[in-house]
C-alpha cells in the first residue's frame, strides 16, 4: 500500500527526491505529473511511498532538509 509523504512543485527537487528514494531502494510513485507546455509541472506532484518504507523515507527526507514538507502518515482509527 502506498501512502502520500509529500507534495512538490519544483522539477529539480522532484528529481533529487527520486534519486534519494532510488538510492535507498524505497518503493515510490510520483503521481499527478502534469506538464504545461514543456515548461515544468503545472501543479504539485504527490510523492507516495510504500507504507512499510514510510519511516525510512521520512528520516531520509528530513535529513535532506524537507522536514516541513512531509505529511504525517495517517493512523487508522480503531
Amino acid at each position: 500500500m502506498l501512502v502520500e509523504i509529500m507534495r512538490i512543485e519544483e522539477v529539480s527537487t522532484i528529481a533529487f527526491i527520486e534519486s534519494l528514494l532510488m538510492a535507498e531502494k524505497i518503493e515510490y510513485l510520483i503521481a499527478d505529473r502534469n506538464y504545461e507546455g514543456g515548461m515544468g509541472y503545472s501543479t504539485a506532484v504527490r510523492i507516495l511511498v510504500n507504507k512499510h518504507d514510510y519511516e525510512h523515507a521520512e528520516e531520509l527526507l528530513v535529513d535532506a532538509g524537507f522536514k516541513h514538507q512531509i505529511f504525517p502518515m495517517k493512523k487508522k482509527s480503531k
